[in-house]
């Protein structure tokens, strides 16, 4: 699957086709909208659970249950 995606990305920047568009300001404007959105809301995700995610790489499986049970702690 992934080399057909890679040959396809090939194929699309080597061989270019004419077409007759036009992309004007407001959907340029869009897409870097959704764009941005969508890295600040991984980098978001990622630094909310990093612990969680750390965790899955290390061996004792106490260090997440020990996390949660301080954030739990702080929070009351």
């Amino acid at each position: 699957m992934l080399e057909f995606l890679v040959a396809g990305f090939f194929y699309f920047f080597v061989f270019p086709i004419n077409v007759q568009a036009y992309l004007d300001p407001g959907s340029g404007s869009l897409i870097f909208q959704v764009l941005a959105a969508s890295l600040i809301s991984v980098v978001y995700m990622a630094k909310r659970n990093w612990s969680k995610l750390t965790s899955l790489f290390r061996k004792d499986a106490q260090s997440l249950s020990q996390h949660d049970e301080i954030k739990t702690a702080k929070r009351k």
